[in-house]
């Protein structure tokens, strides 16, 4: 499977389309940007909620193959779980820093 940013899957769970980098623009390109990006800050909580589905998922497979005795496996959904745990962190600090923008 081929990696492509612009197909549903990659829009459905990753939010890095939605919103514009201001770290190398200046001035009043710098200043829109940012503006964008405050009005955009709405969809974060979709996304948000996205990923703790998916988070709770991945936790209950992996401690059903826990008590299956399959720890190979169980370890994989578990590093998975992780994964979207800091996804979740990654979004939380943007909404709260996206709600204290100027």
């Amino acid at each position: 499977m081929q990696f492509n940013p612009s197909s549903p899957w990659f829009r459905y769970f990753f939010f890095d389309w939605l919103f514009k980098d201001a770290s190398h623009i200046e001035g009043f390109q710098k200043a829109a940007a940012l503006r964008y990006n405050v009005r955009q800050r709405h969809y974060l909580l979709l996304y948000f909620k996205r990923w703790v589905g998916l988070t709770v998922g991945t936790y209950l497979i992996g401690a059903t193959l826990e008590y299956l005795q399959w720890p190979a496996m169980c370890a994989v959904f578990y590093a998975m779980t992780i994964t979207a745990v800091c996804t979740l962190l990654r979004l939380s600090v943007a909404y709260v820093l996206l709600g204290r923008s100027p």
